[in-house]
């Protein structure tokens, strides 16, 4: 389980509304954050924190790379535009999130969650194997440093927004090729 916030911990943060005028498209906050993957993780305690603490990754090795299965953006919509995560060390970009929004279609279509401009979800990358149609995770050191970079529509103030990745991984193989 990793997990890190882009506004330093705080956990939420407010956007400032754009300059009275401006159109509405050009009405984009943009929040960056950088850190290493060592910093949304956490060492287990000793035994027997491994059964007893879910969110610590047992077996820390400060040499292997995690080979990450999930990533997923935590934004608020309607005014959440996307979430990017990028390597800084090859400069490729990891995963990128965009909020999926209703079509209006409900009630005609009997679809609920339809309504228009309705958040529906924000899908997350997944990678696993070739069988399960997916591409081969991304693996990243402890040391490789990331970037989240995420752009908010700020038509209007905003307070209590968030802006977090929350990702799941396995360690790699000792013999398969770290990115850093």
């Amino acid at each position: 389980f990793m997990f890190i916030t882009d506004e330093a911990g705080a956990g939420e943060y407010d956007i400032p509304q754009c300059p009275k005028g401006t159109p509405p498209e050009d009405c984009v906050h943009t929040l960056t954050g950088e850190f290493q993957l060592r910093d949304s993780m956490r060492k287990c305690a000793a035994a027997p924190a491994p059964v007893t603490d879910v969110w610590c990754a047992p077996g820390w090795n400060e040499s292997q790379s995690v080979a990450l299965l999930r990533a997923g953006t935590h934004c608020h919509a309607p005014a959440c535009i996307n979430e990017t995560l990028y390597n800084l060390d090859t400069g490729e970009v990891i995963c990128f999130n965009v909020p999926l929004y209703g079509e209006g279609t409900f009630p005609s279509s009997g679809q609920h969650f339809d309504e228009a401009g309705y958040a529906v979800g924000i899908p997350p990358c997944l990678w696993g194997s070739e069988e399960e149609g997916l591409l081969p995770p991304p693996r990243v050191g402890l040391k490789t440093r990331l970037r989240s970079v995420k752009h908010v529509n700020n038509t209007l103030y905003h307070y209590g927004v968030m802006a977090q990745w929350q990702m799941r991984g396995a360690w790699a193989d000792a013999g398969q090729q770290s990115a850093r």
